[in-house]
């Protein structure tokens, strides 16, 4: 299934936790965007994705908006400054902090989940996404528990149920198909995707406001 994207958002000022996108069909809807990361290693490349679930589908469904996969924080270039080409011609390796101004210029995200990876790996990471310049700010990072007990099972059990859509064609959906699905950082980026869902959910925050009471 090919995902449509938005051609513009808005961001929700009744409640800053979602953004209304707009289509070319001229239809409209509320999303709660978050996206995952997963960090690169010494075998396989990070992962990046952007999701938003759709606050005005009864099924609250989550649709896979956007993915690349990245080594460096910024664009990995050569020397003269041109892009490093992917294998096999696949395209070029963007950096991380090219997706984030991506995602915050098409979608107003800034939230991204990421978990169950070494300590170490995590805080070096941070601090060279914290120490580009070209990082938006602020941009929220989330640090989710147990995504390593909770995430392979919280995949079974979304695509069990269709809580989530994404593109058949996609990088991430032939990662989740290869024979190293448990150890790539595509797979684990979902794996924080859906995590992070559980640990962070959108809360209708008219339903749960306190009423305020006198005399």
């Amino acid at each position: 299934m090919i995902i449509q994207k938005p051609i513009s958002f808005k961001p929700n000022s009744s409640d800053p936790r979602s953004t209304r996108l707009f289509f070319r069909d001229k239809k409209a809807a509320d999303f709660y965007m978050v996206g995952a990361v997963a960090w690169p290693d010494d075998m396989y490349p990070g992962f990046v994705l952007l999701s938003g679930q759709n606050l005005n589908d009864p099924e609250k469904k989550i649709l896979l908006f956007e993915e690349q996969e990245f080594w460096t924080m910024d664009n990995w270039t050569h020397q003269g400054g041109l892009l490093k080409e992917m294998p096999e011609k696949q395209g070029y390796w963007y950096g991380l902090t090219h997706f984030f101004n991506n995602a915050l210029a098409q979608y107003g995200a800034r939230t991204y989940f990421y978990g169950g990876q070494h300590p170490d790996i995590d805080q070096r990471h941070l601090m060279q996404l914290y120490g580009s310049k070209i990082t938006p700010r602020p941009i929220d990072m989330i640090e989710v528990p147990y995504v390593k007990e909770v995430g392979e099972g919280l995949i079974r059990e979304y695509t069990r149920l269709e809580r989530f859509i994404g593109d058949g064609n996609s990088r991430l959906s032939s990662l989740m198909r290869s024979v190293d699905a448990d150890k790539n950082n595509g797979a684990h980026a979902l794996r924080c995707l859906f995590a992070g869902y559980e640990h962070v959910p959108w809360i209708d925050l008219n339903v749960f406001r306190p009423v305020m009471r006198y005399g």
